[in-house]
């Protein structure tokens, strides 16, 4: 499994809150990788994982011991002793916070565009963009299924919907992946001269296309062994192929205005045989309708 490569030199200060700045250090970062390497053994995420615990004992097997003796044989040496532990961390909920922060750090520091995304927002209109689409959404996907960041991100999100810290960093992590796309697409459209529909923005646009992309990867966790018929459309490593092409350009070709001037809705009403409300008029209710 690909996991974050940890940088040396990333600042831990942006990530951590429950130790002085001046102490998230080199020592610092050796307990949360040691805590880390534990949290993915325990979620079964690790490459040599054993016997995967119930969910309600993931964080049971992250003690401070635990964290002190892996960090250790990490080859830090003997300044990583259980005084060094809680001289940054008294209590342990203490640390499981930062840690949190720190297993997801890939997602959180900065937004990964695939590596071909420049070239379609530089790319002139005679650029075939279907065909980059279709590339780009392969990519995406790809680096969502091998990043084990994500995977916990997905797991802490179904299983610990009500856990404040959790909840906190999961917002941070969703926050900022929006933002870093957003400002790309609206680069995007801009550059090609292409414009919204009615009623939507390039926020609604964009997180259309997250939820899109965060979907497809979740359903390729499931893997394609034992039924590859009814998967391999999520992601085929094969043919180089996702389903989030196709979702992509789905949504992409119901938001942008083809000239129109068509709100989402009426241009769904069209396609579908519903009758087109007047101009600020409201449409008509389900429920209130003559048959």
């Amino acid at each position: 499994m690909i996991g974050p490569s940890p940088d040396e030199h990333e600042d831990l200060s942006q990530l951590l809150s429950e130790v002085p700045e001046k102490l998230a250090d080199d020592q610092a970062r050796g307990f949360l990788l040691a805590g880390e390497q534990l949290l993915f053994q325990q979620m079964g995420l690790d490459v040599a994982a054993e016997a995967r615990a119930p969910f309600k004992d993931v964080l049971a097997g992250i003690s401070r011991r635990r964290v002190v003796a892996k960090a250790r044989r990490g080859g830090k040496g003997s300044s990583l002793t259980e005084a060094s532990f809680r001289h940054r961390w008294q209590r342990m909920s203490e640390y499981l916070s930062d840690l949190v922060h720190f297993a997801l750090r890939s997602l959180l520091l900065k937004v990964q565009h695939p590596e071909r995304m420049h070239d379609l927002r530089s790319a002139s209109a005679k650029t075939p963009a279907v065909a980059m689409i279709e590339y780009l959404a392969y990519q995406e996907v790809a680096a969502m299924h091998q990043n084990r960041a994500f995977r916990l991100q997905m797991a802490f999100q179904a299983l610990f919907p009500h856990d404040e810290v959790l909840v906190r960093a999961l917002r941070q992590v969703d926050r900022r992946q929006v933002d870093g796309w957003r400002d790309l697409y609206s680069a995007i459209l801009e550059d090609r001269g292409l414009h919204l529909r009615p009623g939507v923005t390039v926020e609604d646009l964009t997180l259309a296309l997250h939820l899109a992309g965060q979907a497809v990867a979740f359903r390729a966790v499931l893997g394609q062994a034992e039924s590859r018929d009814k998967y391999v459309k999520a992601i085929d490593h094969v043919t180089g192929t996702t389903f989030l092409a196709e979702f992509a350009l789905a949504i992409l070709v119901g938001f942008i205005d083809p000239g129109d001037r068509r709100t989402l809705r009426q241009a769904a009403g069209a396609i579908l045989g519903d009758e087109l409300p007047a101009d600020g008029e409201a449409p008509p209710c389900p429920h209130t309708r003559k048959t």
